[in-house]
């Protein structure tokens, strides 16, 4: 591995140092890892590789990158690995047919506290309750709409009340998405 790496002060972090257009993206992964990614040659890069994370990006976000590393083959074939599915794989885990899911949604914390191993119905179901809004949302907030002079919330098509001001209906509408998604992805 060719990055900069420095050791958290917990101790049991390491941040490895990639660079994107200048900055310094930092990919965390677990002390006890850090030998096993070393192995790989070469150097770990950082993109956005997906519209949302280009839009994370946009907007300032330094967690909108997918961290990736590319090795040729004896074949001279190249493969690129992306580092939280090659940690998921290092740590035991079958991946076949499944995605990797950072629980946090922090795609650059590659510890294990923060992977886990979900179906693509469960990663789509997480996704789907984010909080970004609708393009048609007159409020600006996913879930809430304004009737009747109060802040009416409503996600995934159920109705869950009404409120005077619009803080009070983002806060409940952003519960209401976590323990759905909590209980779509297996999370409760």
């Amino acid at each position: 591995m060719n990055n900069l790496v420095r050791v958290l002060k917990d101790g049991r972090t390491a941040a490895i140092q990639v660079k994107y257009k200048g900055e310094t993206i930092e990919a965390l992964v677990d002390i006890a890892m850090l030998p096993k990614v070393a192995l790989i040659p070469g150097t770990w890069h950082a993109s956005a590789t997906n519209p949302t994370l280009r839009r994370k990006r946009d907007e300032g976000d330094p967690n909108a990158y997918y961290i990736w590393c590319q090795v040729r083959g004896e074949n001279k074939d190249v493969c690129t690995i992306l580092l939280h599915r090659f940690i998921m794989v290092a740590a035991g885990q079958d991946i076949c047919d499944t995605t990797v899911d950072d629980k946090n949604g922090i795609t650059t914390d590659c510890r294990l506290t923060n992977l886990q191993v979900a179906t693509t119905k469960q990663n789509n179901a997480k996704q789907r309750l984010d909080d970004r809004p609708r393009s048609t949302s007159k409020t600006g907030i996913r879930g809430v709409t304004f009737k009747n002079g109060k802040y009416q919330v409503t996600v995934s098509g159920r109705y869950y009340g009404r409120y005077d001001t619009v803080e009070e209906a983002n806060a409940t509408a952003r519960v209401i998405r976590r323990k759905l998604n909590d209980r779509r992805t297996g999370r409760e």
